[in-house]
């Protein structure tokens, strides 16, 4: 059945290959098709239930918004990160510590035109993706 979503997917997001949506919207199929025959949700057979969400299914924005090249990106960033200048570095690591501790904030990036404001964009935007999280610029 998974499989079956991952074809349909592949036809508008060709690089799309299997992931935790991919496998959650199976196992929700699986779920709707038990409840249909014998009125029981997958956990009263002690397996595995799906995460149930308000759309039940993998929306265009959530797959376009997950869906990389994770091994480009590692690269990208394995090339690119130790290229960083001093003051580059510090924006990049005060960034990714707000991302990982879950508490948000609020960055104003202000420079010269040339001195590397897009290269540390761009350098954690990939970092951010690589690890399957969104990120929109």
């Amino acid at each position: 059945m998974a499989e079956d979503i991952l074809r349909r997917l592949q036809q508008t997001h060709a690089n799309m290959t299997y992931n935790e949506h991919i496998y959650n919207e199976a196992l929700g199929k699986n779920e709707d098709k038990v409840m249909a025959m014998v009125g029981k949700k997958l956990s009263d057979f002690r397996m595995i239930s799906p995460q149930r969400t308000t759309e039940n299914e993998l929306s265009d924005k959530n797959i376009r918004e997950t869906n990389y090249d994770i091994a480009a990106l590692q690269q990208q960033v394995a090339e690119f990160a130790p290229s960083l200048l001093p003051e580059q570095k510090r924006v990049f690591d005060k960034v990714l510590g707000q991302i990982e501790s879950g508490n948000g904030a609020l960055f104003f990036l202000d420079a010269a035109g040339g001195t590397g404001k897009t290269f540390l964009l761009n350098l954690l935007l990939a970092q951010v993706r690589k690890d399957k999280n969104i990120s929109v610029a």
